[in-house]
Formats: C-alpha cells, structure tokens, sequence
C-alpha cells in the first residue's frame, strides 16, 4: 500500500466528507481524489515518470496537499523547498534534488527568475500557482484540462522514495531526506494510536508543509479519514479564528507560535471558543514552563503534547498531557514503535542520569540520504548527534547537541553555511556563528567576527551584508567583534567555548 491508495480508499469509504478547508474552499476526499488523479495523469502525458523528483515552491494551500497526492499515485517525488529560503539556496536543493519540474506559487516567481538560467529544469517543466500568464511558465490548473479523473494505471511500490525533505547536515549542506510510504505511513499509524486520532479530528494547519514536521503531522489525520483546516501563513488571531469556526480538534504548532497566540491581548484571546481543541502538538524547539502552564491553561479542554524528532527519524520521543507538569524540560519517552539507546564515546550504553548519544531505530527511519545513503548509520540505528540522559521511570531529556546546528523558532539553522556567507566579506579574516539563548525564539543567531588588519565595522553593517544571501531567519541577529577566536591545537575554532559564556547559568544547554 502507498500514500495514493489511502487517498483513493477514503475517496470510496467517505466520498461527500471534508478533507480539507482552505480560504473559502471545502474540498471533499471524492473531489481530492480527482484532483489528485487528474495531475498524476497529466504528469505521466508530459513525460514524467516514477523516480523523477519535481520541487515544489509554495505555502500552505490546497494545491500542495493535492499535489503530494498526485505525485504519491505515479511515484514522482516531490522535493518540499522551504518558501523562506533566496536564491542561491533555492538553487543548490533544486539542483542537488535533480528535480526534472517546479511547482510555485505566483508570488515566489520573482525568486526564480533571476536564477532560471541555473536551474537544470526544462524551460516547459515549469507550473506556477496563480492568476494570468508568467514569462512562459505553465498555469498550474491547465494541467487539470482534458486529464483522466481515473486512478493513475501505476504501481508503485510501498518501498520506494515517497517525499524528500532537506535538512542541514555535517558539512553545512542541506540533505535530502529519502522517506518511503512504507515508512511514513506507519509514522501516520502511530500518531493515530499515540495522539488518538480518528476520522472524526479536524487538524488545523498552521505549521509550514514543507517541513517535514508540518508535511508529516498534517497528511497523518487524512491517512486515517480526517479533515484538514489549512492557514496559508500563521497568524495568531486567525488561527483562533480559524479554530472556532471549524471546530478544530488539534493542531500542531512550535513554540513561537504558541508564544504568539498567548501575547495576543487577553480581551483578544477570550473571544474565541477553543473548547473544541483536543490535542495540541508542539516540537522544535523546547517549551519553557512558564509557556506550557499558560498553553494548558488557556486550551484547557486540549492535551498538551510535546515530541522529539528530525526529519531524518521522523517523531522519536514523546511527553503526554499526564507528565506535563511533573516532567520539566523533558522529552518524554520513545514513540510507539520507536527504540532508542544512549551510548558513550566507546559505544557503550550509558547508565540513568548519565548523558550520551541518542541512536534511533524505528520503522519510521529514513531510508537514507539522496546521494549520501546511509551516512549516520551503524546497522540499523542512525546516530542524531543529540545528547540526551535518561532517569530511573525511562523519560529523556535533551541536554545538548553534538553538532553546531541552532534550532530559532522552530528553524534547523546550521552555522556553516551563514559563515560561509561571512568569510566572503572582505572586511572578516574569521567568523564563527553560534546560537544564543532568545526568550522568544529559543535559541537567536550570534556572528562573532574577527576584522582584517585596518578595517572596521558595525552589527548593521554585517547583518545588512547577510541580507540578499541568506533567508531571514539565518541572517545573525547580533554581532560581537573580538580580537581572535579560540582555537584547538589544529586550528580549528572552539565553539564550545564561545557558547559557554551565553549558557554557563543555564542547566540544559540547547
């Protein structure tokens, strides 16, 4: 079985059903499935064909949902891009991926254009999302003219590659993440089962679809017959809004945009009817207390559900309503299905309290990287680079990570790549750039900066350099300038020392 046939077996179970809400729209799983079998035949006429890898380029909408579905009956992958990222990043997935198509939306076309000419796609392959005519690309919904509205005649297996989501890796290059339907449907299955979810929820949507946790937490509720109540962009008014009108049973937000909905002023907040809110889901980045008391408090009907994971592992751990309060800063324990070790630099299993390695194995697990395969693996257990201890009644917690990567809102951001940014100012012999704490975001992006010999510089000039090369939520939001950068005996920067100063008062260092 693969994504497609869950889509096509709803499609016959519940036909007139609401699969999903979007703007004004309400689209049933019978007409989902059309959609979704009218743009998999299209896309076998124009010559694409299982394997080949298409880059989507959108927010949160309909089309994106319909568009995963379409490509999931013909196994053609879709190569999720984050609409935050500019140019150059845009251009290294796109080119990195293979991707043979490019599916955006029309306001986004300002980024491709002036990257066009280094893209490997087919001047034909390319499908906006909006109104009129664009420079010679395709009208996404001339796609849908004159195509079947049967159920694509392929088979694809439940083994191969279903989506691929980038992530930040070792070398500061984005990954590609090669998930299997097989794998992410007994990832929907299991958050089934843990959050209790049935075809009776309606999840509303406010986390962006291409990252792999908002993707994956919003296909799991129509892989078991729900309805989906999608926000374009978060807004914390009318996600409130949004959640008294439809009833919305869950959702799954990080932890800024819960920090959003509380700031709202109090007369705000109290207008809406959240009494219908059964779950809420939050990961990304660690929740402070003081905002969990206050999510609980004002959700008072709904669950507070937090949970551990990558895009590499899919959900790992989980804390449940039950051990909110009495397990602070806790990761919870491991995902049904999920088994996990903590292992010393000698591989050795650690005992309770002491912290290690996490190492995963689940039936969730990516099937490796695209074109890296199976690095981060030893066996079946993939190493995360996250360290963690365990007490005496088995709940994890997150003390550190063995990488460099910051976690800002939610956003995977890994330090090489702003500082490959930086070493291309001439005015910088050396950068390094570490996450600090940030009451709001978690964690905030920190360039501390060694000058060439005779020149000199400001924070707002630096920032302002980052500005056209970098996406907003990279760019550092403070700058130190000091006289050198620690360093080891081969040279290399010792960040561990820099970040000391910024988390010596803070017992979890993440």
């Amino acid at each position: 079985m693969n994504v497609g046939d869950i889509l096509r077996f709803f499609a016959n179970r519940h036909p007139d059903k609401p699969a999903v809400y979007y703007l004004d729209k309400t689209i049933t799983y019978r007409e989902l499935n059309i959609r979704a079998n009218k743009l998999g035949n299209k896309l076998l006429s124009l010559g694409f064909r299982a394997n080949d890898r298409v880059a989507i380029l959108m927010c949160n909408c309909s089309e994106y949902i319909e568009v995963v579905f379409g490509m999931a009956k013909i196994g053609v992958i879709p190569v999720c891009i984050n609409f935050r990222l500019v140019g150059e990043e845009i251009k290294y997935i796109v080119n990195d991926s293979d991707s043979k198509g490019l599916i955006l939306e029309e306001e986004f076309i300002e980024k491709i254009v002036p990257i066009i000419d280094q893209l490997r796609i087919d001047p034909d392959k390319y499908y906006f999302v909006g109104e009129g005519t664009q420079g010679g690309m395709t009208s996404y919904e001339t796609l849908f003219e004159s195509a079947s509205a049967e159920n694509p005649p392929i088979n694809v297996d439940e083994n191969s590659c279903f989506v691929m989501c980038y992530t930040s890796g070792t070398t500061g290059k984005p990954k590609g993440v090669v998930a299997s339907h097989k794998s992410k449907i007994f990832e929907f299955l299991a958050q089934a089962a843990e959050y209790r979810i049935n075809e009776d929820d309606i999840q509303l949507v406010a986390a962006p679809l291409c990252h792999s946790g908002g993707m994956f937490l919003a296909l799991a509720r129509l892989i078991v017959g729900g309805t989906l109540c999608i926000k374009e962009r978060f807004d914390p008014e009318e996600a409130l809004k949004l959640i008294e009108e439809k009833r919305a049973t869950n959702t799954f937000m990080v932890p800024t945009m819960l920090n959003a909905i509380l700031e709202l002023p109090e007369s705000t907040r109290s207008k809406y009817d959240v009494s219908s809110m059964r779950v809420i889901s939050c990961a990304g980045a660690p929740l402070p207390t003081s905002v969990k008391e206050r999510v609980i408090d004002y959700f008072h009907k709904g669950g507070l559900y937090e949970h551990y994971g990558s895009t590499e592992a899919g959900v790992v751990t989980l804390l449940k309503p039950i051990d909110q309060m009495r397990k602070v800063r806790c990761a919870g324990k491991p995902f049904l299905g999920v088994e996990i070790r903590l292992l010393n630099t000698e591989k050795e299993q650690v005992s309770v309290g002491e912290v290690g390695e996490i190492y995963i194995k689940s039936p969730f697990m990516m099937d490796g990287y695209y074109k890296g395969g199976k690095e981060g693996f030893e066996g079946d257990w993939f190493a995360s680079g996250d360290l963690a201890k365990q007490d005496g009644e088995g709940y994890f917690y997150i003390v550190d990570r063995m990488k460099d990567m910051i976690i800002s809102g939610g956003e995977n951001i890994y330090p090489a790549e702003i500082e490959d940014v930086l070493y291309s100012n001439p005015k910088i012999l050396e950068a390094a750039v570490i996450g600090v704490p940030d009451e709001k975001w978690g964690e905030s992006v920190k360039a501390l900066i060694v000058l060439n010999e005779g020149q000199t510089s400001n924070q707002d000039e630096i920032i302002g350099y980052c500005r056209d090369k970098l996406a907003g939520y990279k760019r550092p939001t403070s700058v130190g300038f000091v006289p050198e950068l620690p360093k080891n005996t081969s040279g290399k920067i010792l960040k561990w020392v820099l970040r000391e100063e910024y988390w010596k008062d803070r017992e979890i260092k993440v």
